[in-house]
């Protein structure tokens, strides 16, 4: 059962270093949870990717390699070393190999994977579905779900000695948690997943117990844990809308109550959280406005100065500091700074370059930028339960698109709107980017997707001015996902960051990729 979306696991994080989410992110969670798995060092871990899908031809100019190797070493997401990963892995001593497949795929993001260390031998696949989430869906031939929010304990055990056997199940069921059984297709084995919510503190199983033959223990990698005991204050927008207007809240408190009661915190803990990403938000503009970090494998240089230096009649001061701010947060996620997916780490721009810009415009402090970035924060709720974040899946409308949505509700946060208002404008937003292809040039995630951003942020601006001056959005939010999610599945594969539609393959980014590539091999 999918788990319910949290929004510092889903929505607004993770914080990391990468050109990618769904590539440098999830391949980092996904190769940390296989260290886990083998308990060890890994010594070899080959990932095999299938043609049908989008990694085969995008994992390495997308991050993922580098993602992959950061999570097999520990290291965290945002480690100053996770550009280095590759090369630190191999003189760890851990061969990492890729190969592809022509595997049909029910996903776009599949990493099909054999890991060996520690005297242990793992296969497993987990997938990506965007924003830096994942879920590994085999493990050993057998069928499983995690997300990363639980503590998992898989049991591996011979169904022969009966009585052992009962004895096991009756100690794990014990223990708290979720407990689950699978038999092999022969009959000759058992998996016991018993998933919880602290640890279990089943230790020695194979000691007391001869007929359990292995056991893999798997700690969380997500930021907020996960509660089986959860039931949601609300499911839709209209519910959203009426919990406000009854109890006299504004979208922001909304957020908050709703992540107090999923994570099992304090609204006043919620906002503080939602504080410590709006200084590193705040302190990543500040760092490459004043110094540039050089990174060799990217298309565009310093884009953002250029506008400084430009004047214009037609650009006021706002618009030009929203969209010089944009571009630098563009440029930070280019030069492998420290930045915040929001909801994805192709649109982390759009949030925090509009509504920082926003808030000092109107000479606003920190407190509002939060209440804003919780107010968008609840938007991107009603988007990620009811479609995705993933432009694999539905373009680059899933990205900058539901960036532009939760970034015009913060804007009407911010004029003061009510959540209806802010709602409406969210849904104009979606309503104007809908069926925006992701075609990234040479596979990397600087063009289009920074004009993109820019243009996800001034549609925000507007959509939230209109809606603040009362334009009837006519299609409610609610409506506008569902038709939003159904656009964006029927976009066209080769345009959903693929690399192999639109202008990934033109002439022009053929030869920058060739370009790239040459440059990375010298």
């Amino acid at each position: 059962m999918k788990e319910p979306v949290s929004i510092f696991n889903d929505i607004i994080g993770p914080v990391m270093i990468g050109p990618s989410s769904s590539h440098t992110a999830a391949g980092a969670r996904i190769g940390y949870f296989i260290r886990q798995m083998l308990h060890d060092q890994p010594e070899r871990v080959t990932f095999s990717f299938s043609t049908n899908g989008s990694l085969a031809d995008c994992h390495e100019p997308q991050g993922t390699d580098m993602g992959l190797a950061g999570g097999l070493l520990g290291m965290a997401m945002d480690d100053p070393q996770m550009t280095d990963s590759p090369r630190l892995a191999a003189a760890a001593g851990i061969v990492i190999s890729y190969e592809t497949n022509d595997d049909p795929a029910d996903h776009p993001n599949i990493y099909d994977f054999t890991a060996e260390g520690g005297g242990r031998h793992v296969t497993g696949q987990a997938i990506s579905v965007g924003g830096g989430m994942i879920e590994f869906r085999k493990i050993n031939g057998y069928p499983v779900s995690m997300a990363g929010g639980f503590y998992e304990t898989l049991v591996f055990a011979d169904p022969r000695e009966r009585e052992q056997v009962d004895a096991l199940a009756a100690e794990l069921a014990a223990a708290g948690g979720q407990l689950k059984m699978q038999e092999s297709e022969n009959g000759e084995e058992i998996l016991y997943v018993l998933e919880s919510e602290e640890p279990t503190g089943t230790g020695g199983l194979k000691d007391r117990f001869p007929a359990v033959r292995d056991v893999i223990t798997l700690d969380p990698v997500l930021p907020v844990r996960s509660f089986h005991a959860y039931s949601g204050l609300f499911d839709t927008a209209e519910e959203m809308c009426r919990m406000a207007a009854e109890k006299d809240l504004e979208l922001w408190e909304i957020a908050a109550a709703y992540e107090a009661a999923r994570s099992r915190k304090t609204p006043e803990e919620v906002f503080s959280m939602m504080g410590n990403l709006a200084e590193i938000m705040e302190r990543t503009l500040l760092r490459v406005q004043k110094n540039q970090k050089d990174y060799a494998d990217r298309i565009l240089g310093p884009q953002a100065e250029k506008l400084a230096q430009y004047d214009s009649p037609l650009l006021p001061p706002f618009i030009k500091d929203m969209i010089g701010n944009i571009t630098y947060f563009m440029e930070a996620k280019s030069s492998m700074e420290v930045i915040i997916a929001a909801p994805t780490c192709g649109s982390s721009a759009v949030l925090p370059g509009t509504l920082i810009s926003a808030v000092r415009s109107l000479g606003y402090g920190r407190e509002a930028l939060v209440k804003s970035l919780l107010a968008a924060a609840a938007v991107g709720v009603i988007i990620a339960e009811h479609s995705t974040f993933s432009a694999e899946i539905a373009g680059c409308q899933a990205e900058c698109g539901a960036a532009s949505a939760m970034a015009a509700a913060g804007l009407a946060q911010l004029m003061g709107r009510n959540a209806a208002e802010a709602l409406a404008a969210a849904s104009m937003a979606l309503q104007n980017i809908m069926g925006s292809v992701c075609d990234p040039v040479a596979g990397r995630v600087e063009v289009p997707c920074l004009g993109k951003n820019v243009q996800a942020g001034m549609n925000a601006l507007a959509s939230a001015s209109m809606s603040a001056a009362g334009f009837d959005a006519v299609i409610p939010f609610d409506e506008a996902v569902k038709a939003f999610d159904e656009a964006g599945r029927k976009i066209a594969p080769e345009l959903r960051n693929t690399c192999r539609g639109g202008l990934s393959v033109t002439p022009t980014s053929l030869a920058i990729e060739r370009q790239l590539q040459e440059y990375g091999h010298r």
